[in-house]
């Protein structure tokens, strides 16, 4: 897979990422950057997990466990950043509402979640692939497809759970299916 950053747009994402309280954004709502709703600029496209690593590098290197939301319109064209959780050293308690409550808001199409692993090892974990499996779920019924999750740790480590196999299979499709939900 390949990454592509539109680097015209990547000035504006910086101007954002420095100063999020430019859009006067309530800090407990946990968002970091959401772009207006008639926006002009929106964020690079990103085509692939390498182009998520790389847009997010700055997590590598918190301290603590961090997952973002990056919710994407059709191009996957960035719409915003936000922190969905945050945790300790070793975890972080997801939340579905907190990854849709921004996408809906946003009026993304899809999402992408990512996350650092403060020990610096990108693998996956068992609860990786839970908690995955529970927001691509939550994502089917509303309509709001995940298109991956990507765990990154230090020096440019990533890992993605789509292009590792891990990601959630037939018998979630199953369960969607007999809930009645289109998948």
């Amino acid at each position: 897979m390949r990454y592509s950053i539109d680097a015209e747009r990547l000035p504006f994402y910086r101007r954002v990422r420095r100063n999020p309280d430019a859009f006067g954004l309530p800090e407990e709502a946990h968002l970091v950057a959401v772009w207006p709703e008639k926006r002009k600029k929106v964020g690079p496209s990103i085509t692939a997990p390498d182009g998520v690593a790389r847009f997010v590098r700055g997590l590598s290197s918190a301290p603590v466990e961090r997952l973002l939301a990056l919710p994407v319109d059709r191009k996957n064209r960035i719409l915003g950043v936000v922190i969905a959780a945050q945790g300790s050293i070793s975890e972080a308690e997801f939340h579905p509402r907190e990854v849709f409550a921004a996408a809906i808001g946003a009026r993304a199409s899809a999402v992408i979640l990512v996350h650092n692993h403060p020990s610096g090892d990108p693998t996956p974990s068992d609860a990786d692939r839970v908690v995955t499996a529970r927001m691509v779920l939550v994502g089917k019924i509303i309509d709001i497809p995940v298109l991956d999750h990507v765990v990154v740790g230090r020096d440019g480590a990533y890992a993605s759970l789509q292009q590792l196999g891990m990601w959630p299979g037939d018998e979630m499709n199953e369960a969607v299916r007999r809930l009645g939900v289109r998948a």
